[in-house]
């Protein structure tokens, strides 16, 4: 956010490099000669802004979990709503730990037609975008439903402010990449919600 408005806070990603690398990178205690001190520190400094310089510039392909561990952190979260369950007696203990969460996903993939998003809290005008989930050939993507309400509702802000959540279900929450295919994600989690999120600041109104 603060990089893409260089132009009126003259923080460039150098800028902005420079100032996060002491906070991210300690320094070390000196151990040298004074007179040494001072160039090891420009040496470092130099390589500590460039690589802060490198996350800044790739934080989107550096922060992506791998598919994997997302499928782990799925069944961990269907154990632990299952053990929930069995503590509040809202169902019997199985052998098969997941059969319950098992059963009410499969409810879904045959009951539920199409998953309803909604326009985020700042928008001006609340309206919702429906996906087909049922049409196997549908490859509606995440920024595609971010867009189109963006487009029917935000008045200051563009779709890049917001972003497309996936909440509840097998995972607590989870930010969904620009090209997730909504169908595909629909089959992994059938109980999960979609949720466009804002990503920048509040919006006040003023009352005259």
């Amino acid at each position: 956010m603060i990089v893409k408005e260089e132009k009126a806070n003259r923080m460039g990603l150098n800028n902005v490099a420079m100032i996060m690398a002491p906070n991210i990178f300690l320094p070390t205690s000196p151990s040298q000669k004074p007179s040494k001190i001072a160039l090891s520190e420009l040496v470092m400094a130099t390589g500590m802004a460039t690589v802060v310089r490198l996350m800044i510039n790739y934080h989107e392909l550096l922060w992506t979990i791998p598919s994997l561990l997302i499928k782990q952190v799925r069944y961990q979260t269907k154990l632990q709503n299952n053990r929930r369950g069995r503590e509040a007696g809202k169902f019997r203990p199985r052998k098969n730990k997941v059969d319950f969460y098992r059963k009410l996903e499969n409810d879904a993939l045959e009951t539920v037609v199409d998953v309803v998003v909604e326009s985020p809290p700042c928008c001006m005008w609340p309206t919702s975008y429906r996906v087909p989930v049922t049409n196997q050939k549908d490859e509606t993507t995440a920024e595609k439903v971010v867009r189109k309400l963006c487009d029917y509702s935000i008045k200051k802000h563009s779709w890049n402010d917001h972003a497309l959540f996936e909440v509840g279900g097998n995972i607590e929450l989870r930010r969904l990449d620009k090209s997730t295919v909504l169908p595909l994600l629909f089959r992994e989690n059938p109980l999960g919600k979609w949720e466009v999120r804002c990503l920048h600041p509040p919006i006040y109104e003023v009352k005259m």
